[in-house]
């Protein structure tokens, strides 16, 4: 980093709570804008880092980031659009540590592990792995692998698509075609309100925009 990349980090790297948001976007609002650009870029140069950022790393300028959008009075849905796009970087972070550690070590790497090698918190790796739900050692082990099922798939399209093999085409429609209640035979999940079922079915037949709002309201609602 040259000298003057050196001074900009220390400035910017000051401003860490909302409260020192809040008074620069009263005293210097270009300079809020500045450090707004510093922590994506910041998140950036985490992200593609090797070795991998240290503990935590990309969690705390990832939790700096939303309060500096907040400051700013950006809007509920474009910070909600940030939080959808962190949950789907930790997603795959924490997804292809999973599936290198099985690959080249052969075995299931525990979730402190993941963390430290990942630079996600704990806390994070928990919510992804756990989906917030209790569950005994066993019942996690088993998340770890499900959380693969979509690679899998993928892997096996290319390959019946690539070999010409018609077994293995049929085997993925199988797999993936929609059952006479429109749920997919892989996740067949859905959440009853009322008398009110709602699955992915549902929901692909809602207008974008709509859609677009349940999401920005769901990620409103999560812890963190």
């Amino acid at each position: 980093m040259n000298k003057k990349g050196l001074q900009k980090f220390t400035e910017f790297d000051k401003v860490k709570t909302l409260e020192d948001f809040k008074k620069l976007q009263e005293t210097a609002p270009e300079k809020l804008k500045e450090v707004q650009s510093w922590l994506q870029e910041k998140l950036t140069e985490l992200i593609n880092r090797e070795p991998p950022p240290t503990h935590c790393e990309i969690d705390m300028y990832y939790i700096r980031l939303f309060e500096c959008l907040e400051a700013r009075g950006e809007s509920e849905y474009l910070i909600g659009l940030y939080k959808r796009d962190r949950w789907y970087l930790n997603e795959g972070l924490i997804k292809q540590y999973i599936h290198n550690t099985l690959v080249t070590k052969r075995y299931l790497p525990t979730n402190t592990e993941i963390s430290n090698k990942t630079g996600l918190s704990r806390v994070t790796v928990n919510k992804h792995i756990k989906g917030n739900s209790l569950s005994e050692y066993k019942a996690e082990d088993r998340d770890k692998y499900r959380i693969l099922n979509g690679t899998a798939l993928n892997q096996l399209y290319y390959l019946a698509f690539q070999n010409g093999d018609v077994k293995a085409l049929k085997m993925f429609i199988d797999l993936t075609k929609e059952t006479a209640e429109g749920c997919g035979s892989v996740n067949t999940n859905y959440i009853q309100i009322n008398n009110t079922r709602i699955d992915n079915v549902l929901i692909g037949k809602l207008p974008t925009e709509t859609r677009q709002k349940i999401e920005t309201l769901i990620l409103e609602s999560l812890p963190g």
